[in-house]
Order: C-alpha cells, then structure tokens, then sequence
C-alpha cells in the first residue's frame, strides 16, 4: 500500500473538521478544498505536481502538515516526497511525444498564420506521463496504433507520419504505420511543428526551435513572437471579414 493510499485510509478514522483545525487552518472551507483536491490527485506524485498555494500552505507543506496531524511515518513521506521530485525534474527534461502527419504540398503558404490554420489536426499529442515509462519499442506499437485507426482523415497529401519521441529523437512512419527511418526533418516542417507547439505546448517551443534548428536562444524567441503576432493578425482580419 502506498503512502497515499495509507493517507487515505487514515482520513476515514479521524473528523474532518478537527483534523483541518489542528493542521492550522482558520478557514474549514478552504482546509476542506485543499483536502478535496489532494484527494482526487491519485498520489503524492499527482498532487505535488498540480497543487498551488492555498493561501495557507504549498502542496508540501500541507502534506507534512497532515501526516504529522495523522500521527504518520515522516520519513516515508520525505521518501516518497524526494522520488516524486525526481520524476518532475526528469519529467522537464522530457520532450512532449507527439505524432505529426506529414503534407506532400510543398507550396509556401501565404502566411504562417494561415498554415497553421489549414493544418490543424494533423497532430496527436499522447500522454507525457505514460510515454515516459514506455521503451521505444512499445511506443511505436502505439504510434503504430494511432496510424492506423486513422487519428487524423486520411488527406491525399499525406507523405508520412513523424513521430517524435520523449527524448527527443524524430522517427518516420509510411501511411501503413511501417517504421521507415529516424533523423532529422527539413526547415519548413520544423517550423510547422513549432506552430503546433506555440499553439497547444507554449512552454516548449522556444526549446524545440533552439535545438532543432540550431540557433540561440534570442533567435527562437523572435520566431515564437512573429509566428505569435502573425497569427494574431491573421485571425483579427478573419473576424473582421466574417463580422
């Protein structure tokens, strides 16, 4: 039984109201909350991953505070708090694994703005935290998966898929979901995979665009900002048109 589970299991012997009390909340609806969301978070990975300051206590804190009330080992939570701080760290350095169907069109488009309209959907994101634990193998198998229930209508300009995994590295799929080959991927195509991160990983694209395209930190935020500010134009000028 994990540490959380044990929490958990504690909590159903002691009064709610009494235990917020003695861990130092003034306020029971908001000790109540805080408590609420700790339990719906899964562990004590999930929790101090997503939990924020309650005016009162950071997600850590509140966790000492109630296994200290719950009269509990501290030393397993500072255990289990020390791993989960592993996963972050390791989880920051992780790229976001997605799938990208890959357009035969070779034609520039008239703005970038418009290209990432027209190519929305093209893109399926899977999930940072289960990819994680996945070795490459078992990854592709659900690349493959992906490919071939159709996560995307099949588009006649479709070339192939690209897989970028957690690490980082880029791997080439035929319209069958065959592995073809892994390497790097031409300018234009980094800069439409950038558009899709600016647009649904904000966080991630200035990092992606230094080490794809090789250039500096400065000169990806100047990309980010003009893909940003284009695309911002272009849909005020779509509202004005249909306004």
């Amino acid at each position: 039984m994990t540490l959380y589970e044990k929490i958990k299991e504690k909590l159903k012997t002691v009064s709610r109201d009494d235990l917020l009390k003695e861990i130092g909340y003034h306020s029971i609806k908001t000790g109540s909350k805080t408590l609420d969301k700790f339990l719906e978070s899964g562990s004590i990975y999930g929790w101090l991953k997503e939990s924020r300051y309650d005016m009162v206590y950071s997600g850590k804190t509140f966790l000492r505070k109630l296994v200290e009330a719950l009269d509990m080992s501290k030393n397993e939570l500072e255990v289990t708090i020390a791993k989960a701080e592993e996963r972050m760290a390791m989880m920051k350095k992780l790229s976001s694994p997605y799938l990208y169907a890959k357009s035969k069109n070779k034609e520039k488009p008239r703005n970038l703005a418009a290209s990432l309209v027209a190519s929305f959907g093209r893109s399926l994101y899977f999930d940072e935290e289960e990819f994680a634990d996945l070795s490459k193998e078992e990854a592709f198998t659900r690349v493959r998966e992906a490919i071939n229930n159709k996560y995307v209508e099949p588009h006649k300009d479709i070339s192939e898929y690209v897989y970028t995994h957690s690490d980082g590295e880029k791997y080439f799929f035929d319209l069958n979901g065959n592995y073809l080959r892994s390497g790097a991927e031409d300018h234009d195509t980094i800069l439409q995979q950038a558009k899709y991160l600016i647009t649904e990983h904000n966080d991630n694209s200035v990092a992606f665009l230094q080490k794809e395209m090789g250039i500096n930190f400065e000169d990806a935020v100047k990309i980010k900002e003009d893909i940003l500010k284009e695309t911002m134009e272009w849909f005020d000028d779509f509202k004005r048109q249909i306004d």
